[in-house]
């Protein structure tokens, strides 16, 4: 039995595939049923944003796939491979002197006034698909522990096209710390 949320994922992997956005191989192996979802999937990214200030790529080519700082491989997903996601959690660390993403606890309580403030940007293939100020994702997180934001409206990253996901500051931290964020979408990928 398939949830309302698996559906309303589905159709948009659907309107996608009508809009001609997805790859042509990934629309033939659709029309021959030779493409299936993952039941549930979380992309995640971890980063050391340093003191932060102005806009900070979070995912750019260079991203390499490294448990527990990334299952990103690039800013491209492989031809195929698209994800749908409809809920976004953030995440931050601080530490006096470490600088390896993988060795930080993350909490999902953020009191940095300069963190709220801030914005998350998601692009496919050059096109805006998230904008949110990161005081909206809190507040919701917050509310809710560890499950996140839920979108109104689900994001996408295309297969094979290029994606960014972008964290806009608009002050540097005061203090001696090294500060870190993790983003993580949550939804569904095709699999082929």
């Amino acid at each position: 039995m398939k949830t309302q949320r698996f559906q309303t994922l589905l159709a948009v992997l659907t309107s996608l595939a009508a809009a001609g956005l997805i790859s042509a191989e990934l629309q033939e192996k659709a029309r021959n049923k030779k493409v299936s979802t993952s039941p549930l999937s979380i992309k995640y990214i971890s980063k050391n944003i340093g003191k932060g200030g102005g806009t900070i790529d979070l995912v750019d080519s260079n991203t390499k796939e490294l448990v527990g700082v990334s299952n990103f491989r690039s800013n491209r997903l492989d031809t195929g491979n698209v994800f749908i996601f409809d809920k976004i959690r953030v995440l931050r660390g601080f530490h006096a002197s470490e600088t390896d993403p993988s060795k930080i606890r993350y909490d999902v309580f953020i009191s940095e006034e300069n963190l709220k403030n801030s914005e998350i940007e998601i692009y496919t293939n050059g096109k805006k698909v998230l904008n949110l100020p990161l005081s909206s994702i809190l507040l919701k997180q917050n509310d809710t522990g560890k499950d996140g934001y839920e979108l109104v409206t689900p994001g996408y990253l295309l297969d094979n096209a290029e994606f960014e996901i972008k964290l806009k500051m608009p002050h540097v931290f005061s203090g001696t710390n090294n500060y870190f964020i993790r983003v993580e979408l949550e939804g569904i990928e095709t699999l082929v």
